[in-house]
């Protein structure tokens, strides 16, 4: 026990240190959500922006990939 804390690890434990306080907040005091849910974008956008990021990420990871089988 004791070893080294993988990175997946650490990531999830921000997730949920962040994720945690909010979804709690959310549910003692629903009117503390309602000025918070008009800033967030629409479904649509999130969506959209999900599949850009993920081809651009994609792009780059193939390209890295490309030229490191090339040289």
């Amino acid at each position: 026990m004791g070893g080294a804390t993988c990175e997946t690890c650490l990531r999830l434990r921000w997730f949920l240190m962040t994720a945690a306080p909010l979804i709690v907040g959310i549910y003692l005091q629903p009117g503390w959500a309602v000025p918070l849910a008009q800033l967030v974008p629409s479904p649509m956008a999130i969506g959209i922006a999900i599949w850009v990021g993920g081809a651009a990420i994609f792009a780059l990871r193939l390209a890295a990939h490309r030229r490191s089988a090339e040289g």
